[in-house]
């Protein structure tokens, strides 16, 4: 009789987590992912900005697939803090923020990691205030497109604010000709 052998998968085993010297090693690329990123988005909205000024929608096409690509960066960055964190929590370090984790090990150069994790908030703080005026602009232009196509479908004539229904005898002035 042939006796069964447990089968043993390789890609099954045990997760073993990475050592306090490797975590150094991740946390370092880490930072330096984060500030090039930054950067490089901080730079990619400087432009975006300018072609919004100018309304250069052509510039505006093509700078998405460079926001795009920057974006899933910074996606693939969080999610290796994410795997960083939780190895240190596997060999009892602190995991919950970058900061706490540095502060634990052994060998850090906890000053300079301090001061680029600054920086990567103030660039961060930075993105996010940019993200939102960006926005804000984005909104408000759909807005006035919106309220442009309404004014077209109504042969150029705004009914009162408070109408339910569109009035076309003589109330309001045309705002735009049809004519054209």
């Amino acid at each position: 009789m042939n006796a069964k052998r447990p089968i043993s998968n390789p890609q099954v085993s045990a997760v073993t987590p990475r050592s306090p010297a490797q975590l150094l090693v991740d946390i370092q690329q880490l930072i330096a992912e984060l500030l090039n990123t930054g950067e490089g988005l901080l730079l990619h909205y400087e432009h975006k900005s300018s072609a919004m000024q100018r309304a250069s929608a052509d510039e505006m096409l093509k700078l998405t697939d460079i926001e795009t690509s920057l974006t899933q960066r910074l996606e693939r960055s969080l999610s290796r803090r994410r795997t960083i964190l939780k190895d240190a929590g596997l060999l009892r370090l602190p995991h919950r923020t970058l900061r706490e984790l540095i502060v634990a090990l052994p060998g850090a150069p906890r000053e300079e990691w301090d001061a680029a994790l600054t920086r990567i908030q103030q660039q961060s703080q930075r993105l996010r205030l940019i993200g939102w005026s960006h926005w804000i602009v984005a909104h408000r232009t759909q807005s006035h497109y919106n309220e442009l196509i309404d004014l077209i479908a109504q042969g150029g004539y705004r009914s009162p604010t408070y109408s339910q229904h569109a009035q076309r005898e003589g109330k309001g002035g045309v705002l735009l000709d049809a004519s054209i």
